[in-house]
C-alpha cells in the first residue's frame, strides 16, 4: 500500500481455504511539521542597505532541506546588504513538504540635522525707568525671560534695572540659540549696539 496517511492500520491474511491469521496492527507515522527560524537585523537608516536575515534553525520534516529566499537566492543561510522591507523564505524537505517564513527588516527613523537659528542681541538701552534691548533672528519663535517681546519692532521692552535676560530663538527641529544680557543697575539713557552673536 502506498499513499496512506498517518494512523493505525490492521492487516488480516486469508488463504485459499478460508483460513485467516490473527489481525496484525501497524502504525504509520508522519514527520513533524517543518519549522524555520529567521533572525532579522534592521537597516541603519531609511534607504540604507545594511539589513541582514539569518537562518537560525530548520527543524521538523525529513532532512535534508532546500530553501529559496524571495530575493531569488537559494541555499544561503544569510542575506546581507538588505534595504528595509518584508522577505519570504520558502523551505521544503526531502519529501517536498513545504514551509514558509516571513521576516521583516526594519527601517528606523534617522535623526535630522539640527541647525541653530541666527540670533543677535543688542546692548540694553535705558527708556526712563526700564530698559529695552533689540534683537535679530531668522526665526519668529522668540521668547525672553524678562520684559515683553515685540516681534514687529524686534525689541524686548520693560526690562527692570539689574535684570539678567535670556533671549531664546527656536528653529526647525527644536534647535535653539540663546543669548543672555543683564541690564545695568541704574538707567543712563543711551543707544545700545548689537554685541552678542550666535
Amino acid at each position: 500500500m502506498t499513499g496512506v496517511i498517518a494512523g493505525v492500520y490492521s492487516v488480516t491474511v486469508t488463504d485459499k481455504n478460508g483460513c485467516t491469521s490473527g489481525a496484525q496492527s501497524f502504525t504509520v507515522t508522519e514527520p513533524s511539521a517543518i519549522t524555520a527560524v529567521v533572525q532579522p537585523t534592521g537597516a541603519l537608516c531609511p534607504n540604507n542597505t545594511g539589513g541582514t536575515l539569518t537562518i537560525v534553525s530548520i527543524t521538523g520534516g525529513t532532512g535534508p532541506y532546500s530553501w529559496t529566499w524571495s530575493t531569488g537566492v537559494t541555499q544561503a543561510t544569510s542575506l546581507t546588504g538588505l534595504p528595509g522591507g518584508t522577505y519570504t523564505l520558502n523551505v521544503s524537505d526531502l519529501n517536498g513538504c513545504p514551509a514558509v517564513v516571513i521576516a521583516t527588516v526594519s527601517t528606523p527613523t534617522c535623526p535630522t540635522v539640527c541647525v541653530k537659528p541666527v540670533l543677535t542681541v543688542g546692548s540694553p538701552v535705558c527708556n526712563g525707568s526700564t530698559y529695552s534691548i533689540s534683537f535679530y533672528s531668522d526665526v519668529t519663535s522668540i521668547t525672553a525671560s524678562a520684559g515683553t517681546v515685540d516681534l514687529v519692532n524686534h525689541r524686548i521692552n520693560g526690562i527692570s534695572v539689574g535684570t539678567p535676560v535670556s533671549v531664546t530663538a527656536v528653529g526647525g527641529g527644536g534647535c535653539v540659540s540663546v543669548e543672555t544680557v543683564t541690564s545695568p543697575a541704574s538707567c543712563a539713557t543711551g543707544v545700545g549696539g548689537c554685541t552678542h552673536r550666535t
